[in-house]
C-alpha cells in the first residue's frame, strides 16, 4: 500500500487512490477505509470541514442525549381527548412524559394526535413552545390507543379529561379503579364537582383527587388541587411536584366545596356582570373594558389581598377605610341570576373572528392577545417588595355595628 503525499490545505491522506479520514476525529476506521474515490479539490479545507462535523455531530448527539433522557421519565395517561385533554397531553410532552391519549370515540383521539402536532409547530414557530425538545420530539412522546386499559397500564400517573358531568365521572373512575395499581395517581380535571362524589366507594380512592386547570392551560398556568378525607397525603404532595415540573402554578383548596376556589371567584364575578346588564346599568362592552383594561391589568400582576394591602397602608387599614362601603355595596347586589332572563341574554352576544390561537384549540378573538401576553409578560420584570400579609388578612368586619 502506498501513500500519497499530504497536501497541507486537507486534512486527508490520499491511500491507493482512495481518500481516507481516519485522522479526523470521531469518524470510525472502518468508515474511512470505504469512503469513495475523491479529488483533493472537492474536499473540504482542514479547519472548516472538521468544524463544521463536529458541530454537527455534537449537536445531533446533544438532541439524542436529552431526547433519552426525557423519554425515560414514565409514561401519563390521558382519558378524554377534548379541548383539555390535548392541552394536558402538549404539557405533559412539554417536560419530556411518554403521554398515551385515549378516547371512547376513537375519531376523536386519532384527530387529537394531527392537531396536536400542528399546535405545536405553530406554538414553536411563535416561539411559544414550552420545554426544551423540539415540537417534533415532543409529538412523538404522544401516542393515542382506543383501548382503556392499555392506556393506563403502566402508567404512573391517569388524567381524566372527560365531560363534565357527575355520572360520568363516576362510571369512568369504577372502571380506572379496576384497572389501577396502588401508587398509581388517579386525577381528574372536573371545574366543579368535589373528588368525593365519585371515589367514595372505590378501592384505591386515597388515590383519587381533582387538578382543576385553567382555560386555556397552556398560557393560564392555575391548577386547583383538590383533595377528598381520604386522598393520601403522598399522592397530593407527588400531583402538586408534577404540575411544577410540568410548568403549572398548582394551588390547594384545603377542602371540599363545590365550585372550588376559582370557579367560586368567577361566577361571583360573572354574576354581578350579568346583572348590570340586565338592568341596563352598563352595556356588555364597557363591562368587558373594565377588565380587559382595567381589573384584569391589576390582578395579572397582583392578587385581591395583595391589593387591598398596597390601597392602604396595610390590611387593617384597608378595612378601617373600606370595609363599610364594601359592606354596604355588597348587600346591594340581587339575587343570583339563572342567566335565562331575556334581557341579559339578548343583550349579551359577543361576535368573535375566526382566529387561530395556538395552543388553546379554540378559534374565539378574545384569545388573540394571549400570545402577546406571555411574550410581555415573560419579559415584564416587577421589582416590588412582597408585604407579607398572608395569615394575617381574616375576616373583613361588619362595621355598621360598631361606633
Amino acid at each position: 500500500m502506498e501513500i500519497d503525499t499530504v497536501d497541507p490545505k486537507y486534512d486527508a491522506l490520499s491511500v491507493d487512490g482512495h481518500t481516507s479520514l481516519k485522522n479526523v476525529p470521531l469518524l470510525d476506521e472502518s468508515i474511512s477505509r470505504s469512503a469513495p474515490i475523491v479529488d483533493h479539490k472537492d474536499i473540504l479545507p482542514t479547519g472548516k470541514y472538521i468544524k463544521a462535523f463536529q458541530g454537527h455531530l455534537l449537536k445531533l448527539l446533544q438532541e439524542i442525549r436529552l431526547f433519552v433522557k426525557h423519554s425515560n421519565k414514565g409514561k401519563i395517561a390521558i382519558v378524554g381527548c377534548g379541548l383539555i385533554g390535548k392541552s394536558w397531553a402538549m404539557l405533559f410532552a412539554s417536560a419530556g412524559y411518554n403521554v398515551m391519549i385515549y378516547d371512547k370515540d376513537s375519531a376523536a383521539s386519532s384527530d387529537a394526535l394531527v392537531t396536536i402536532k400542528d399546535e405545536l409547530n405553530k406554538l414553536e414557530n411563535s416561539q411559544l413552545l414550552r420545554g426544551t425538545l423540539t415540537a417534533e420530539q415532543q409529538h412523538s412522546l404522544i401516542s393515542r390507543t382506543e383501548d382503556l386499559e392499555t392506556c393506563v397500564k403502566g402508567a404512573l400517573h391517569v388524567q381524566e379529561s372527560v365531560p363534565e358531568c357527575e355520572e360520568m365521572k363516576k362510571i369512568i373512575f369504577n372502571k380506572l379503579d379496576s384497572l389501577a395499581t396502588d401508587g398509581m395517581t388517579l386525577c381528574s380535571s372536573t371545574s366543579c364537582i368535589m373528588p368525593s362524589t365519585f371515589s367514595e366507594n372505590l378501592k384505591h380512592r386515597a388515590q383519587v383527587l381533582v387538578a382543576h386547570p385553567a382555560n386555556p392551560p397552556y398560557y393560564v398556568p392555575i391548577v386547583e388541587i383538590v383533595q377528598s378525607t381520604w386522598t393520601s397525603p403522598d399522592i397530593v404532595s407527588r400531583t402538586i411536584e408534577l404540575m411544577k415540573e410540568i410548568g403549572q402554578k398548582p394551588v390547594t383548596v384545603k377542602k371540599e366545596i363545590y365550585g372550588f376556589g376559582i370557579n367560586r371567584m368567577q361566577y361571583a364575578i360573572i354574576n354581578e356582570c350579568w346583572r348590570l346588564v340586565s338592568d341596563g346599568v352598563m352595556s356588555v362592552e364597557d363591562i368587558d373594558a373594565v377588565m380587559s383594561e382595567g381589573l384584569g391589568m391589576r390582578y395579572a400582576f397582583l392578587g385581591p389581598f395583595e391589593t387591598c394591602q398596597l390601597n392602604a397602608d396595610g390590611m387593617a387599614d384597608y378595612c378601617r377605610r373600606y370595609a363599610n362601603g364594601i359592606f354596604n355595596v355588597s348587600e346591594t347586589f340581587g339575587p343570583v341570576p339563572k342567566m335565562e332572563d331575556k334581557a341579559g341574554s339578548t343583550k349579551i352576544t359577543i361576535s368573535a373572528e375566526n382566529l387561530d390561537v395556538p395552543g388553546t384549540f379554540l378559534t374565539n378573538a378574545n384569545f388573540q392577545a394571549l400570545p402577546v401576553a406571555v411574550k410581555v409578560f415573560q419579559k415584564i420584570e416587577v421589582n416590588r417588595q412582597r408585604v407579607p400579609l398572608y395569615g394575617r388578612v381574616g375576616k373583613i368586619p361588619d362595621r355598621r355595628e360598631q361606633d
